[in-house]
């Protein structure tokens, strides 16, 4: 590249948090400190039908939802930021797994593929996501049984994109 401005460009675009380049003896580091995730990579699903306390504020359920859920004063729940322009996601029951970081999602792992109602442990690795040539390992969080697989395989996943629901 030639300049810069398009390593800068290349940064945003590929949405990177660091980037070290060496070209002879000049070296550049772009780093930027990603935002606090505000929920955790395994966010317990509130049942259908059950709303959360007045004034608690609910991590929003895929990235549809901009800012999350807030309960009103009288049980009823709105989307905060842009209200009215989503769609409301479905609601899923028991635990959603996130992908930790952005890459491609291998359903394979060791030559087996998780499916549908396979029972798992925590810490069974439920498949594989690599991001710059290096393969990482994603955890069932918990005991049970997969219920939803959410992600294709070999498809690109983005950072707390849902891949599985675990019941």
């Amino acid at each position: 590249m030639e300049s810069l401005k398009e390593y800068a460009d290349l940064f945003e675009r590929l949405k990177l948090t660091e980037l070290t380049v060496e070209e002879g003896d000049r070296r550049i580091t772009l780093r930027k400190t990603p935002a606090p995730v505000s929920a955790p990579v395994c966010a317990p699903v509130l049942p259908a039908g059950v709303a959360p306390a007045p004034g608690t504020v609910v991590p929003a359920q895929n990235a549809g939802l901009p800012g999350g859920v807030i309960a009103g004063g009288n049980g009823a729940s709105e989307t905060a930021g842009a209200a009215g322009t989503a769609s409301p996601a479905p609601v899923r029951k028991g635990e959603i797994v996130r992908s930790p970081l952005l890459g491609v999602f291998y359903a394979r792992v060791n030559g087996e593929v998780r499916r549908v109602g396979e029972t798992v442990r925590r810490g069974d690795v439920l498949c594989t996501i690599e991001a710059m040539k290096m393969m990482n390992e994603v955890t069932a969080p918990c005991d049970g049984e997969i219920t939803e697989i959410l992600a294709a395989d070999g498809a690109l996943v983005e950072y707390n994109q849902e891949l599985f629901v675990i019941g």
